[in-house]
């Protein structure tokens, strides 16, 4: 039986979008993990790998216009990673090797949790973060 192997592709037109907006901001999405603020913009890039999120909070102002932007990193080939803001109403998959992203407004004043949906790890109650939104 052959093995099949799948690396992240930043050159794959499904990412070129994602790809082109992180290298404006100066970020590798298959590595780093921070938050670049324009103006009312938003934009997070964060990294996941069992049990933990390169990026465990962040703050935006109320009204901000939040992009999430998650690379799944981990060195697993068949790990797949959640992405879950309920208070939002948001949950994504990231598959493994691959990037997920999401666009919102923070209108919603206080603290809200992130989360993997995805049983992943056996610490994987601990995969989890914050986003602050200040009034």
């Amino acid at each position: 039986m052959d093995k099949i192997k799948r690396k992240w592709d930043p050159g794959d037109p499904f990412f070129a979008e994602t790809v082109a907006m992180a290298k404006r901001d100066g970020v590798d999405v298959s590595k780093d993990s921070k938050v670049v603020r324009d103006g009312r913009k938003v934009r997070v890039y964060m990294t996941a790998t069992a049990p933990k999120y390169g990026l465990t909070e962040f703050t935006a102002k109320k009204g901000d216009e939040v992009t999430v932007v998650v690379t799944d990193i981990d060195h697993i080939e068949d790990l797949t990673h959640g992405w879950c803001l309920s208070s939002y109403g948001i949950n994504m998959e990231i598959s493994p090797y691959e990037t997920a992203s999401v666009t919102f407004v923070a209108d919603k004043p206080g603290v809200h949790w992130y989360y993997c949906t995805y049983f992943c790890h056996a610490l994987h109650l601990e995969f989890r973060g914050r986003m602050l939104v200040e009034a």
